[in-house]
């Protein structure tokens, strides 16, 4: 039961990181608020990878492994949660986080053709189930969030739910060779410098980032910390531990908790289309998680 627990407390701190990016995002622009979370996450996973002695995987690194890791890392996170702190700024977290969190729709056919995984009538029906429920969000915005910002943000969602399926199935490969509390440590740490770079270059960035207010600091980290950090590394650990057709419609339960938290804490007001969609995008990605 550890692997199932620490998959469902994965699903809720990303669901609360949201709440935090959400509220801190009011000065930075979304690559410059990846930055700076990206920060206190890597100091943490650092310090979790030393005192649980990982540190050491860095001597039977291979080259081909490493740059797996750098180029799974660039689209899942350096491009994936760009996208979806777009998403969030333009939509918010009630719909930002139901589309970017249907990356299983994408991730089927990546997981046939090149995981060589089965297909069937489990995965059609959830397939089916995700179609609906992105057109049932989609159909919200035209009436709530009508223009270009409305257009934008679905759109980056979307962009967000692709890259982290190409990111789930690259890192599930790398799994098999690699500890999970050390890969949760080492892809943030190939990261970093990429966003670091990006930042210092753009100065729409790197001004966003310094007129941040250090409440806005504060919210980023303690997001990045709990979402990346803390949340990233159990599920990873839980992925380990249990079986995946067990703990993945476990961590599909992120939606719920996002769209929980936006209405209680965030004074978010979801229609009945992106309701009906959080339920049906939990129920598909249950039926589209890995089995075996």
């Amino acid at each position: 039961m550890f692997g199932e627990t620490l998959a469902l407390l994965a699903a809720f701190c990303w669901a609360a990181g949201a709440g935090f990016y959400k509220r801190s995002m009011r000065s930075v622009n979304p690559i410059g608020l990846n930055f700076i979370r990206s920060i206190p996450a890597t100091f943490f996973l650092f310090l979790m990878a030393l005192i649980f002695g990982k540190l050491n995987s860095f001597t039977s690194l291979e080259p081909v492994v490493i740059g797996q890791v750098i180029g799974a890392s660039i689209i899942s996170w350096l491009f994936g949660d760009t996208f979806y702190f777009l998403g969030l700024k333009s939509i918010g977290v009630s719909r930002t986080v139901p589309i970017a969190y249907s990356y299983p729709l994408f991730l089927l056919p990546i997981s046939i053709w090149f995981l060589v995984e089965p297909f069937s009538y489990e995965t059609l029906l959830g397939t089916l189930l995700i179609v609906a429920a992105i057109w049932l969000i989609s159909r919200s915005l035209s009436s709530e969030d009508s223009g270009r910002t409305g257009r934008i943000g679905f759109m980056a969602s979307l962009l967000a739910s692709i890259c982290w399926a190409i990111g789930v199935a690259s890192f599930k490969y790398l799994m098999t060779s690699i500890d999970p509390i050390f890969l949760a440590f080492f892809r943030m740490l190939v990261l970093l410098p990429f966003l670091g770079l990006y930042s210092m270059l753009s100065s729409d960035t790197r001004k966003s980032i310094l007129g941040m207010r250090k409440e806005e600091m504060l919210l980023a980290t303690i997001g990045g910390v709990l979402a990346v950090g803390f949340g990233d590394m159990i599920y990873l650990i839980g992925l380990d531990l249990a079986r995946a057709n067990i703990v993945g419609p476990l961590s599909a339960t992120t939606p719920i908790f996002a769209g929980i938290i936006a209405a209680i804490r965030l004074r978010e007001k979801p229609s009945f289309e992106t309701i009906l969609g959080i339920i049906l995008i939990t129920i598909g990605a249950a039926l589209l998680s890995p089995h075996g």
